[in-house]
């Protein structure tokens, strides 16, 4: 698959393997991206997958930036490290946890390729490491951190509730979340809410809906996305 000018290897049963071929993928957070990451800059992505953001990432920041790409799944740890490889990013560590709140292990549950999830069933057949933002960089040395985007299925408060000290010592960070639509306009909502009323306690008192023009708002007041689309919400200081 070809994208931007780069050649990504994807598993053969990726559903979003279409939309990148085609160029459909999120043009709008990648025209986020070309506008708000540059050169020397720290990226932190979770839930990588193949490592599709990671890769425009990491020609955005350059040799002398960084990004740091979670990515806990075995099955699909592999493609990301090979499209890492074959165009020879250094300034790339694949590392091979999930991100939540606290070092331990969780279970990956199988919600569909590109759709997994941490959760807590002990009997699950596939268990990974966890684990939180602030202990990762507090391990070393604190470096600045300017863009974290969790996509993590659902997981992302927990994230969130993990990285309270990164954002305290990172003055304008910067945190995507992807809100995926709930099974009705009031379940949206209250997602939304949730995650408005955790991105405030924790220092994150700004919103901005990259697919409605990015436009700042209180973060209480970003709305929620309808039935068959998605929100990536930019929430910053």
């Amino acid at each position: 698959m070809r994208l931007d000018g780069m050649r990504l290897t994807l598993p053969p049963d990726a559903p979003s393997a279409v939309t990148y071929r085609l160029g459909w993928y999120e043009p709008e957070l990648r025209r986020w991206f070309q506008a708000h990451l540059r050169p020397a800059m720290t990226f932190v992505d979770g839930g990588v997958f193949a490592g599709y953001c990671k890769v425009q990432a990491a020609a955005l920041v350059g040799p002398d930036g960084r990004v740091w790409a979670f990515e806990p799944d075995p099955v699909t740890r592999p493609y990301l490290e090979r499209n890492a490889r074959q165009y020879d990013l250094h300034q790339v560590e694949v590392v091979p946890f999930a991100i939540g709140e606290r070092v331990g292990e969780l279970s990956l549950v199988d919600g569909g390729r590109e759709r997994g999830r941490l959760g807590q069933d002990a009997g699950a057949a596939r268990r990974v490491r966890v684990t939180w933002l602030d202990a990762w960089f507090q391990d070393r040395g604190w470096p600045a951190v300017q863009v974290v985007k969790p996509d993590l299925e659902t997981g992302e408060l927990l994230a969130l509730h993990g990285m309270r000290e990164l954002i305290r010592r990172n003055l304008g960070i910067r945190v995507v979340l992807e809100v995926l639509p709930g099974q009705d306009p009031s379940a949206s909502r209250e997602k939304v809410m949730e995650l408005a009323a955790t991105c405030r306690e924790i220092g994150l008192g700004t919103g901005a809906v990259v697919e409605l023009g990015a436009v700042p708002v209180p973060v209480e007041r970003v709305p929620p996305p309808s039935s068959g689309s998605l929100f990536n919400v930019v929430s910053s200081e």
